[in-house]
């Protein structure tokens, strides 16, 4: 069996918390860390490490999904 591909998500919006359920039903993924400089809507996903940089991740990761507002 391979590894999991392992996830950021950038962002803790609506569209975050879409990504990390759709991430949630796959076998071979897995989200591990979430970046969020808005503390009080990270809390949403408090099962999970928060960083407010990218540059604070101190654990490995494969990808990252961006879900911040465009405009």
């Amino acid at each position: 069996m391979s590894e999991k591909i392992k996830f950021v998500i950038i962002g803790s919006g609506n569209i975050a918390k879409t990504y990390l359920s759709a991430i949630h039903n796959l076998t071979n993924a897995e989200v591990i860390g979430v970046v969020s400089t808005k503390l009080n809507k990270a809390a949403d996903f408090i099962h999970l490490p928060i960083f407010q940089t990218l540059h604070e991740i101190n654990i490995d990761f494969d990808a990252v999904i961006i879900c911040t507002p465009n405009g």
